[in-house]
């Protein structure tokens, strides 16, 4: 399998958009955010390129326009929306370049492509790691080298986090798989987030590296596993839907836009169902919730009810008491109850958890109260 942190991604937030990006090869269009990235990234290549002289300010900012305004013309999006993400990219890189004047670095790769090769020991197969490296630089006085990796989200992580960032941990892989000679002890690993300016770095010992290839392998038998038992990708709801191209198709999704997939190969048969089925739909969810309020309202009254007459039995020193078609009975016993907690605590210092654990696929309702628009 060819992989990459960017589908390891994928696959960890979602598996159903990973099948539907990787196994299913459907492609969707990129939304406003991925669109301006890549514009930046492209920027910031053109600073650091020097054909002999290093471009201007003014040349990058120029490049960073015409980019962006070819790729987000598609995007059918409101002209100061356009106008806002323009703005800021511009100040981005003014920022950028005031702080890191390019000839005060000395860059050794921009955009550097890496291959490595990962043998599962479990089962023998070969996969190959693949990605590129925005920047590498050179420390000329300790003979360091540094990766550097542009974000340009706004939420910068916890140091606990960046030590533990595996796109950084498969960068360090991929550099010292390009150049073998390096001393890992004096790779430097940097997340340069470009709207505060601000960069998070950390380093990786071998076991750390070890330990990632662990990781990637695990993750990788998961997928095939999934792949070659026909298993069911789940999907898996979080902020990040807001974003995501797969909707109109998605289960979890597409019953949302039904109006607008009737179109869609994923979907068509859902279209075609019975019109006045689907109608009722949303009238039967406005039931439940009436229905389940009543019941709320209930349970607590029925609590408030079955505390005063506990209350009662406790201050008369009584275990029963009667009403005129039923009676409540206090009842006191005692009973040996299996401490889960305990024992998976004693079965994980032991080594032996893995061995006593299995995944079991279930399916439930969950309500969210929650007002949604297509």
């Amino acid at each position: 399998m060819r992989i990459s942190f960017s589908l390891l991604e994928t696959y960890k937030n979602c598996p159903l958009k990973f099948k539907y990006q990787q196994l299913d090869k459907i492609k969707t269009p990129k939304n406003i955010e991925a669109v301006f990235g890549n514009a930046i990234h492209s920027s910031l290549k053109k600073l650091f390129e020097r054909t002999p002289l290093f471009p201007s300010l003014d040349e990058v900012i120029d490049h960073f326009q015409n980019n962006f305004a070819e790729k987000v013309e598609s995007l059918n999006l409101e002209p100061d929306t356009i106008a806002a993400y323009t703005k800021e990219g511009i100040t981005v890189l003014k920022n950028f370049y005031k702080k890191n004047p390019p000839w005060n670095f000395n860059v050794v790769e921009l955009e550097s492509r890496f291959s490595v090769i990962l043998e599962d020991p479990e089962n023998k197969e070969t996969h190959i790691l693949a990605g590129i490296i925005d920047r590498i630089d050179k420390h000329e006085e300790n003979g360091a080298y540094e990766i550097i990796d542009y974000k340009t989200s706004k939420r910068m992580p916890s140091q606990d986090d960046t030590d533990k960032n595996l796109q950084l941990s498969i960068y360090n892989l991929g550099l010292l798989k390009k150049w073998p000679h390096l001393d890992p002890e004096k790779i430097k690993l940097s997340l340069y987030f470009l709207k505060h300016g601000e960069k998070a770095e950390t380093k990786r010992t071998k076991e750390d590296l070890e330990n990632t290839k662990t990781e990637i392998l695990k993750t990788i038998r998961e997928i095939e596993d999934l792949i070659k038992k026909e298993k069911e990708f789940i999907p898996t709801p979080s902020g990040l839907c807001d974003w995501c191209g797969y909707q109109k198709m998605c289960p979890m999704w597409r019953h949302l836009f039904q109006s607008q997939i009737s179109n869609l190969p994923a979907t068509r048969d859902l279209a075609q169902r019975d019109k006045s089925q689907k109608d009722q739909i949303p009238a039967l969810i406005n039931k439940y919730l009436e229905l389940d309020d009543q019941t709320s309202q209930n349970k607590r009254r029925l609590a408030e009810i079955k505390a005063q007459i506990d209350n009662f039995m406790s201050q008369e020193d009584i275990t029963r008491v009667f009403g005129e078609n039923a009676y409540f009975t206090r009842i006191s016993q005692e009973k040996e109850v299996f401490d889960s907690k305990k024992a998976q605590e004693a079965l994980k210092k032991m080594g032996k958890l893995k061995e006593f654990l299995k995944k079991r696929q279930f399916s439930t309702l969950r309500l969210t109260k929650k007002k949604i628009k297509p």
